[in-house]
Formats: structure tokens, sequence, C-alpha cells
């Protein structure tokens, strides 16, 4: 409920509150303009008491006389108009402070569920060394058991390595964004664990026979999975980075 305030003039020579009926001043005699002086902004309901063309609450423009109590409507307009400006003056301090401005109910990474397409087939933001263990551990797992339903077929194995190959590079992609460095060096990495994956299977028949191919192979996968050591136990970057807040 607004209640109206009794509406004043106010004496241009000795600055007396006048009562609005006034024509003249008691005090000192001065004739009164017709114009009020103290009135309310019909936008936002505050007390005018200066002159101009805006109101120094709201910042309306003031293009006729103030002479009438403020509707609902404008007051309900005034409130969202000031709920707005303030939004927007702690959203500039806070940028401007170095603060973390994201949805705090934005779920991390090491929160989402395991088995959804967020988690497994994006490669949008970071992730951590325990979430990309278990996820790098589920993907070889899996193509582990359906190489070993391929009964040795190379081209079927090639089909299951390209279907495999993009959670994969995901998962990849994510930990590499932890560690502050872009998707190609995911992609890079990728690209070799899976050469080196199908030229093991591939040999695998030619190493029963022969130790070169036999211990060949394992030299060359041991080589390979260096940097995916690396992703295992390297921490990542403290705080907030280029490709989204700390997953953890």
């Amino acid at each position: 409920m607004i209640v109206e305030e009794k509406r004043m003039k106010i004496c241009p020579n000795c600055h007396l509150e006048l009562d609005d009926k006034f024509r003249f001043c008691h005090q000192c005699g001065c004739k009164l303009e017709n114009k009020v002086e103290v009135a309310f902004c019909p936008y936002c309901g505050n007390r005018i008491e200066t002159e101009g063309e805006f109101c120094p609450y709201c910042g309306n423009v003031l293009t006729e006389e103030i002479d009438e109590k403020p509707t609902t409507q404008q007051f309900v307009h005034s409130t969202n108009q000031y709920s707005n400006n303030v939004k927007a003056s702690n959203s500039a301090t806070t940028v401007l402070a170095g603060i973390d401005t994201k949805d705090s109910s934005e779920v991390k990474d090491s929160e989402e569920p395991f088995f959804s397409i967020k988690h497994l087939f994006s490669y949008e933001g970071r992730r951590g060394r325990l979430s990309y263990l278990k996820v790098d551990v589920f993907w070889r797992i899996l193509s582990e058991i359906l190489y070993f339903f391929t009964l040795g077929s190379l081209p079927i194995m090639l089909v299951l390595a390209l279907l495999l190959s993009y959670p994969q590079f995901c998962n990849i992609a994510k930990r590499m964004h932890d560690l502050n460095k872009p998707s190609s060096w995911a992609l890079l990495l990728l690209i070799l664990g899976q050469i080196t994956a199908f030229g093991v299977h591939a040999s695998k028949f030619l190493a029963m026979s022969n130790n070169t191919f036999l211990y060949g192979r394992l030299v060359i996968a041991l080589i390979v999975f260096i940097p995916f050591l690396v992703l295992y136990f390297k921490e990542g970057t403290k705080g907030s980075n280029q490709f989204g807040s700390n997953p953890l």
C-alpha cells in the first residue's frame, strides 16, 4: 500500500516549506509559483524536491509536471528496473574482482552419472585424474571384450576401433583440458594409441611363433603407453582455466 504524502511548496525567497495551496509565503510575503516543487515520481514513487527533466532515483524522463500518485503498474515497473540494475551492478563487480560467476548449481564432472551421454560422449569441460581413470578402464575393458569376439578378424577389429575412438577421444580431451591443453593434443594421442593397439592385436599370431615380434610389440606398447600414464598421475590446473572450472 502506497501512502501519498502531503504535497508542499518551497518558498524561492526564504526556502520555507509551505502548503501546496498557498499562493504567498506567510513569512516573507514572496509570491509562490504554481509549479509543485515537492511531489512524487510517477515511475518509482520517490519524493522529488528538485527541478529537472530526470528523476534522481530511477532516471526516467519527467516530461510532465509530477502531480499524481504513482500507479501500481508504474511501481512494479520501477521495482523490476531497480532489481535488474542491482543484478547488473553486482555482476560487473564480481567480474572486476575476478570472482567466478558461473552457476553454482552446475554439476561437476566428478558428480555426473557415469552412464550418461554428457559424461561418456562429450569432450567439453574438464576431467580429473580419478574420473579419467574410471572411464578409460571402462572403454579398455569393453574394447578387449569386443576384440575377443572378433576371432582375429582384422576388418571387424578396424570397425570396432573406429567406433570406440570417439568416446575415448572425449575422455582424453577432457583430461587434456584439465591440464590446460587443447583438444588437438588428445586427437594426436588417440591416433597414436589406436594405431599401436591395432598393430599389437594384428601381430598377435605372429608373436606366438616369433620372439622378435613378441618383444617388439611389447616395447612399442610400453613406449606409447607413457603419455597415458602422464594423464593418470599429472595434477590438473588449480582453479579455473580457459576450458572451465575445477572438475572436482
